[in-house]
């Protein structure tokens, strides 16, 4: 039974005021009776026109890149269908452009071609952290998320410039974090149960601690950014018979407070990515002093969660939630095994819990 919804068609094509036979063509099938929703993705020389608002994206008919960023836009568009329109010299040369590929737009290529692969990859780990952070009570956001075509193109070019690379798997080698995950901990007193945590969960590759030092033109007095990066495959005996294939993904988990991750996406866009020029001296130390107050919150949520502690401890109290039920339960088991090296793992008390209270 066909659905009452419009086709979403888009056609690859010129288009006027570009003066071509394709191009009138083109129109005149927009114009016509249409039972579908039509656009154009306008194919140029080099320069802009003056498109009606029927044209959503253009290209550079000479510029390859252009080709794979529109073929990554269009595979999470809401196009049901691209209509390529041919006629010999608008996609560069007499019969097409053969382009002659650098390694990084190899790369890119492969990897536009595997990009669903990594983002189910992240979101698998995003899940049994979530699944093993409630089972113990740890309080924490959790998100994933893959590297974007354009800011990692823009990324490996700025990194060329020092590796060299000669080979697709040498990009491979060097970023480690095509799929990401972060923990976010309200309580950055946690972090060490969740290092417990991802270990006994993921298989772990490599570990990369923060603050590390850094060559800058201005001095910190404070450490800056903190945080435990885990570059990681997925466990193939914890995944289903449908999921299997995705244990050789390669991710990493990023594990920090909220505070200091609140304040790093602010250091980061100015620091890395400033819109006019080089930070001034003034707004270098504006973001220190920034990260020392980071630094006050830290210790002030450090109290905060010896203080939950000690109230979910004493005789007599009501749990609010199953975070304090797990939290309790976890730090009592932990102290009769006194402190072994085999961690408790605590599994559903929110049953428990939805069921006691």
């Amino acid at each position: 039974m066909l659905n009452n919804k419009l086709l979403n068609i888009a056609f690859l094509s010129t288009s006027p005021p570009r003066q071509c036979g394709l191009a009138t063509f083109t129109q005149d099938l927009i114009d016509a009776k249409r039972v579908v929703d039509t656009n154009v993705i306008a194919v140029n020389k080099s320069k802009h026109r003056d498109y009606s608002n029927k044209v959503i994206y253009e290209i550079n008919q000479n510029n390859q890149n252009d080709y794979i960023e529109l073929a990554h836009k269009l595979n999470h568009s809401n196009i049901d269908l691209l209509v390529i329109e041919h006629e010999y010299g608008i996609y560069g040369g007499d019969y097409g452009v053969k382009f002659k590929m650098n390694v990084i737009d190899k790369f890119l290529e492969r990897y536009l071609r595997e990009y669903d692969y990594y983002l189910e990859s992240a979101k698998l780990c995003a899940q049994q952290c979530e699944n093993g952070l409630e089972r113990n009570g740890i309080r924490a956001v959790v998100t994933f998320r893959v590297k974007k075509i354009d800011r990692l193109k823009d990324k490996l070019e700025k990194r060329n410039e020092i590796k060299e690379y000669k080979r697709v798997e040498d990009i491979y080698k060097d970023i480690v974090d095509l799929a990401g995950v972060r923990i976010a901990l309200y309580f950055p007193g946690d972090s060490d149960e969740v290092d417990k945590l991802i270990r006994s969960n993921f298989n772990v590759l490599h570990t990369k601690i923060f603050p590390q030092k850094k060559k800058s033109s201005y001095q910190k007095l404070f450490p800056g950014y903190s945080a435990n990066h885990y570059t990681l495959n997925l466990k193939n005996e914890l995944l289903s018979e449908t999921s299997k294939r995705y244990a050789q993904a390669q991710i990493e988990i990023q594990v920090a407070s909220v505070l200091i991750y609140a304040w790093a996406e602010v250091e980061h866009d100015l620091v890395y990515k400033p819109s006019s020029g080089d930070l001034s001296v003034e707004e270098y130390e504006i973001l220190d002093e920034l990260n020392g107050l980071v630094l006050a919150g830290e210790v002030a949520l450090e109290r905060l969660q010896k203080a939950v502690n000690l109230r979910i401890g004493e005789k007599g109290k009501k749990f609010n939630n199953h975070y304090e039920r797990s939290s309790y339960l976890y730090d009592s088991i932990r102290n009769i095994m006194n402190h072994n090296e085999n961690e408790p793992i605590i599994k559903k008390t929110n049953i428990i819990y939805n069921f006691l209270h």
